[in-house]
């Protein structure tokens, strides 16, 4: 069977899917640091840091038959998902208080 990038996945090994996974996770960190004022951008790289940790949970699981790893993974999706509501919310305050989404309007949450 051909994905659709044209790569066998009966042939994918743990050293690729790891490289995959790895290099996602490089280039979330770029665009974190690169960001310097967008937060829905920080959010999203965030995300896709917990995306691909627990991509690697599961494919480790996965090529080891070791069923604990499809429980980090799982807990590790949960968590993201918990993250991003709290983010999202935060974002939510923060427009309707500054009416603007960057981090100079951060300093208006202080309690």
């Amino acid at each position: 069977m051909v994905s659709l990038l044209g790569i066998y996945s009966e042939n994918l090994t743990l050293l690729e899917c790891t490289i995959f996974s790895f290099s996602a996770v490089f280039l979330a960190l770029f665009g974190i640091l690169i960001n310097r004022r967008n937060l829905i951008i920080l959010f999203l790289c965030v995300e896709i840091i917990f995306l691909c940790v627990s991509l690697n949970f599961l494919l480790i699981a996965h090529f080891l038959h070791i069923q604990l790893g499809m429980l980090y993974g799982i807990i590790t999706i949960v968590l993201a998902a918990a993250e991003s509501v709290v983010g999202i919310s935060l974002l939510v305050v923060l427009f309707r208080l500054s009416g603007r989404l960057s981090f100079g309007s951060l300093t208006t949450l202080r309690g």
